[in-house]
């Protein structure tokens, strides 16, 4: 039987988001990073990722915080 997949949520989701979005910075760099290649990353939605932060820098800063926490 297979296992049901469940939904991300609350703090599991934005950690999902925000280790995708260092994974990005690091492989692309700034310049090149954006919100839709952390949203494949991290397998979910802009929608997702736009209700938490307003724009790429937002997100890129909230991924540098959340690294050197």
């Amino acid at each position: 039987m297979s296992e049901k997949k469940t939904r991300r949520r609350g703090d599991v989701l934005e950690r999902a988001i925000l280790d995708a979005a260092w994974e990005e910075a690091l492989n692309v760099g700034f310049l090149k990073f954006t919100v839709e290649g952390v949203v494949k990353r991290a397998k979910t939605s802009r929608s997702v990722v736009y209700r938490r932060w307003n724009n790429k820098i937002e997100l890129f800063e909230a991924a540098i915080l959340h690294y050197f926490q």
